[in-house]
């Protein structure tokens, strides 16, 4: 495998497990490289890669050679990881790109994908071609959900509240980070013999 596709619903951390891996790589001394695919950009051919065309040069395909040239470039000084955020949003060209980093090793990739985002062809081909191993992120657990409040809260909670909080985000990340601030700044949790406890009603932030 060139890499790694991380594949999940929205907001259950995909970003986040991306970024990791990347802040772990450049520790240990490797080039790191952080691209998102946004739905403006995706109108624009190489909008990913912007930052890396420069000046001088109009023709894409021209401007496709010269980035991953760059790439294979970095790739011969020392290990390239690159990260590309949200890769089902990306343009035809970059996800082409993306495509060709991976079926020549000129550097290992880390994508995120959200489950039907609809992905261009080229990202599709990267598991189908056997490049890139997919890993799929579920939805936290109940336990999980529970050990994620405790270490934010630097308490413990209560069972009943802990179900409450995994009911109502189905477990996704970002959703129950969200409402778990909101109860705490709105002062719903409450201490009580050492336990966190929620049994008022849900606060929701602007």
């Amino acid at each position: 495998y060139s890499g790694v596709a991380i594949v999940g619903a929205a907001g259950v951390g995909k970003t986040r497990l991306a970024r990791e891996i990347l802040t772990q790589a450049a520790a240990s001394g490797e080039q790191t490289k952080w691209i998102v695919g946004t739905a403006s950009a995706r109108q624009i051919p190489l909008g990913a890669f912007t930052s890396s065309i420069g000046e001088g040069i109009s023709d894409p395909m021209s401007n496709v050679r010269r980035i991953i040239n760059s790439f294979v470039a970095q790739q011969r000084k020392g290990r390239v990881l690159i990260g590309v955020d949200d890769a089902h949003l990306l343009d035809g060209l970059s996800a082409h790109i993306v495509h060709q980093l991976a079926q020549s090793r000129a550097a290992r990739l880390v994508l995120t994908l959200r489950t039907g985002g609809n992905e261009p062809d080229a990202v599709t081909a990267l598991f189908k071609d056997g490049l890139l191993a997919r890993l799929d992120l579920e939805p936290l657990s109940l336990r999980d959900t529970c050990d994620l409040i405790e270490r934010t809260i630097g308490g413990s909670v209560d069972s009943r509240s802990a179900q409450r909080f995994w009911k109502l985000t189905g477990g996704n990340a970002l959703f129950l980070g969200q409402l778990l601030k909101d109860q705490i700044a709105a002062g719903r949790m409450k201490q009580a013999a050492g336990v966190w406890m929620w049994d008022e009603d849900v606060a929701v932030s602007p």
